[in-house]
């Protein structure tokens, strides 16, 4: 790789590193700081050691009215690299250009700020290198619909921004982002936030003129700004509200198409409507937090302080009160079980999602096929117990627009799809299931399977031990190592690639749900 690399030099061209082993530690944007830290012990990186061909639009990965942003190489690791559309700078500009990048350099990292490896300072050559984020923009994943957002990723997400930020302020000195949007929040591998942007470009252009219409990022300017005032803290406040109303939302702020409409509606205290199904404290948050007064504002300090875990401790109780609700409307005369029929279409209003049409035979589509599997679904009714181990193990369900409802549905689905997911079994035929795999005389098989004891998660695999002997283990899982559905699949393919375990689909419950005319049967839940 090292030869690989000096002729990468040589001829100026783009190398896949993570094709060579001597890099192959490197895992996409998941760099390890320490080893980043021996690479760019400095600020400043010749423009000879970055290498980019601004050329070919694939290596394009963002622009901006200031910058175009371009995938590249510098010293063997995948980088973003912001090439600045205007080279010739004033001195008053090149300064503070060199100032900022030393005050950034100097930051101790956090996970949640995309990390600042440089810049090239040379004269026409203005550069910044940043680390990757496989996943590129908030803006365009929720637009484009690339991330599957339940309530607790959403409340996840605003708990990373915040906590990023409130590193920033609460320094000394502490450091202004100023264009906190969602274009500027950029997504992992692992789909964890990385904010960009921030300390860099404040002496490009003046955030009084936010440019077009055009450029949605004028939606999260605070309004102090927009008349020209002093920033401060508060403004970035402002802006995290809005970001917030996006994301909870998945819809643009405004729908206002001239700036100087748009600039007397904020001004005049106009803000988007707080959502209907927010909690009593989101209400109060998005009050407090995009009042038009930035000395009302709440800091990030007192946000991060009770943001994450407050907020979804909220939403979980909401949730789980609304759907007790819901079973006692079912059951208005008591007891602990509840007809079918009666509960999907109880079910299906609450998630504000269409009834489903039962025909003669009684089959549905695949959907309420999986949630009849999981809420094992016997002699035509559901138990309460089932029910309440449901809410304990997808909650919480928050009752909101049919596009959360019909989000939390496919999620089941998602799950019930995965190869090595078997659901409510006991260790015992977990055991049997790994040991009669036919593949299981040469690989190292696993399962996940829900917990007996707990409302969670049992990773069940078999490897070889000390003495060479395949032994079978039972690992609960930590809910801490993930938000939802899609973050927990994230998690075990990860955890089966570090241990290099493959899926067993032997006996697998599931799987006959996604055949072509699959009939329900009771004798298709797990044993």
């Amino acid at each position: 790789m090292r030869r690989v690399y000096r002729q990468a030099i040589k001829n100026r061209q783009l190398v896949d590193f993570k094709k060579s082993p001597y890099f192959s530690s490197f895992q996409d944007d998941d760099l390890e700081t320490s080893s980043i830290s021996e690479l760019f012990n400095s600020v400043w990186i010749p423009d000879e050691d970055i290498l980019i061909d601004p050329k070919y639009d694939v290596n394009l990965l963002g622009f901006g009215r200031h910058s175009r942003v371009y995938k590249g190489l510098c010293r063997g690791i995948q980088v973003a690299v912001k090439v600045f559309s205007q080279q010739s700078w004033t001195l008053e500009a090149q300064n503070a250009f060199k100032k900022e990048c030393e005050v950034l350099k100097a930051i101790v990292s956090h996970p949640n700020l995309l990390l600042f490896m440089g810049a090239c300072k040379e004269e026409g050559k203005y550069k910044l290198v940043l680390e990757w984020a496989r996943n590129g923009s908030l803006e365009s994943a929720i637009k484009q619909n690339r991330i599957p957002l339940s309530f607790n990723r959403k409340i996840t997400l605003l708990n990373e921004i915040c906590s990023a930020m409130c590193w920033l302020h609460d320094r000394k000195q502490p450091i202004l982002h100023l264009h906190l949007n969602p274009s500027n929040i950029l997504l992992s591998s692992s789909w964890a936030v990385k904010i960009s942007n921030y300390g860099i470009g404040e002496h490009l252009g003046s955030l009084a003129d936010p440019g077009k219409m055009e450029d949605k990022s004028v939606y999260y300017i605070a309004p102090e700004l927009l008349k020209g005032e002093v920033p401060t803290t508060a403004s970035d406040v402002y802006s995290f509200a809005v970001v917030a109303w996006f994301i909870l939302t998945e819809k643009d702020p405004y729908v206002l198409n001239n700036l100087e409409q748009f600039k007397n509606h904020v001004l005049s205290n106009n803000r988007p409507p707080v959502p209907s199904n927010a909690t009593n404290s989101l209400k109060q948050f998005f009050v407090s937090c995009w009042d038009g007064n930035p000395a009302n504002r709440k800091t990030f300090k007192e946000l991060n302080e009770y943001w994450g875990t407050y907020f979804m401790n909220e939403a979980q109780t909401n949730g789980l009160l609304a759907a007790e609700k819901m079973w006692k409307d079912m059951k208005k005369s008591g007891g602990t079980k509840v007809n079918w029929t009666d509960f999907i279409a109880e079910f299906a209003q609450f998630l504000k999602v269409p009834v489903p049409a039962l025909p003669e035979n009684c089959k549905l589509d695949t959907t309420w096929n999986c949630l009849k599997s999981i809420l094992e679904v016997r002699n035509g009714v559901v138990s309460y117990e089932n029910f309440n181990r449901f809410l304990a193990w997808f909650g919480p369900i928050t009752p909101g627009d049919a596009l959360s409802g019909q989000r939390f549905l496919d999620q089941i689905v998602l799950l019930l799809k995965q190869d090595w997911f078997h659901g409510n079994i006991d260790e015992v035929i977990a055991e049997q299931r790994i040991i009669c795999d036919p593949r299981s005389k040469t690989k190292s098989l696993f399962l996940v399977r829900f917990s007996k004891r707990y409302t969670t998660y049992t990773i069940t695999f078999r490897k070889k031990s000390k003495n060479e002997q395949k032994v079978v283990y039972h690992e609960r899982l930590s809910m801490a190592n993930w938000k939802d559905i899609s973050s927990f699949i994230h998690y075990i393919e990860k955890e089966a690639k570090k241990r290099k375990l493959e899926a067993c689909y032997h006996q697998r419950t599931f799987a006959v749900i996604f055949q072509p005319d699959f009939e329900y049967k009771t004798s298709y839940m797990p044993a």
